[in-house]
């Protein structure tokens, strides 16, 4: 009986099961990264929502305060004008009814500080607008902000896109770090606004929270050649060598349970290089951390022939 012979070409199922099993636990890794990181992009979002609610809320407490005393202060302008109006009623023939009605209102008038009414009822006015005004700007962007997943590459103004996110993220940013703005004359930026938005918001929270009390944070912009660069640089407890050559990686962090996945700095390095652009980081324990971020003007790879027919 001739030996049976075992079928080793490449063709075999055999030889085909590994190559599959392994393109099974690739595809396995890729959805569990992809759910992953959209729970990073969830947790961010639903700590932003908790910081805007917050933020709306100081504007809309004093309108509603200053609309509250409006509404008081509109009751005594009745009162006064009622009695202004009786006395015009009382004019007539001998003066000692329209004395009386003088009294009363001059006795009014004491008596609900017209004087001050008249000042303040200006001021509560303007700061009504403002409120409302920063409450607009508030919401709407959010709304830019929100946009992290647009498929669309549009010019930005990165000055801009970094002001929303500040904005968006001030109750992050406000009791920890003074904010520093040095930006330089940069042109506009095809870019994923959204994404990169996100890339600066995890950079602004990361420096907030490196920072034990209270510090700075610093953040640059500026145009060298076919670069637009941004550095955000903080004040806080700064890395070890050991620590700082893994902050890119995924799933690395130095923060507490529940605090975050690990996958925040990576999906920034993932953004930054899609955009075609570069992420370092310089840091010295105890002595603060500065991100720098590079990114071509032209935009990302596939965005670079139709910048190049707008810029024609």
């Amino acid at each position: 009986m001739r030996d049976q012979q075992i079928d080793r070409s490449p063709g075999s199922p055999k030889s085909n099961q590994p190559a599959e099993e392994l393109a099974a636990a690739l595809r396995e890794l890729q959805t569990t990264q992809s759910h992953l990181a959209q729970s990073e992009k969830m947790a961010s979002i639903g700590q932003l929502a908790a910081g805007v609610a917050h933020e709306i809320n100081n504007p809309i407490g004093f309108i509603s305060s200053n609309l509250n005393s409006l509404r008081q202060y509109v009751k005594d302008l009745q009162r006064m004008f009622a009695a202004y109006h009786e006395l015009v009623g009382a004019h007539g023939p001998g003066g000692s009814k329209l004395d009386a009605r003088l009294d009363e209102i001059q006795r009014v008038r004491e008596e609900i500080d017209l004087d001050f009414i008249l000042a303040d009822v200006t001021d509560l006015i303007s700061e009504s607008i403002e409120g409302a005004n920063r409450v607009r700007e508030i919401v709407a962007d959010l709304r830019d902000f929100a946009h992290v997943d647009s498929p669309d590459v549009a010019e930005e103004d990165v000055n801009d896109l970094l002001d929303k996110t500040i904005n968006v993220a001030w109750n992050e940013l406000k009791y920890k770090a003074d904010i520093v703005r040095e930006f330089g004359d940069v042109p506009g930026l095809p870019c994923y606004g959204g994404k990169l938005g996100q890339v600066f918001l995890n950079l602004l929270v990361n420096a907030a929270q490196a920072i034990a009390d209270h510090g700075t944070i610093t953040i640059r912009t500026g145009h060298d050649g076919d670069i637009v660069w941004i550095e955000v640089a903080d004040t806080g407890c700064g890395m070890p060598a050991e620590i700082l050559s893994r902050v890119f990686e995924p799933f690395f962090t130095t923060k507490e349970m529940g605090r975050g996945t690990g996958l925040g700095l990576h999906l920034a390095y993932k953004i930054v290089e899609a955009h075609g652009g570069r992420i370092d980081v310089r840091s010295t324990a105890g002595a603060g951390t500065m991100f720098r971020i590079e990114l071509p003007v032209t935009g990302p790879p596939e965005a670079k022939e139709s910048h190049g027919e707008l810029a024609a």
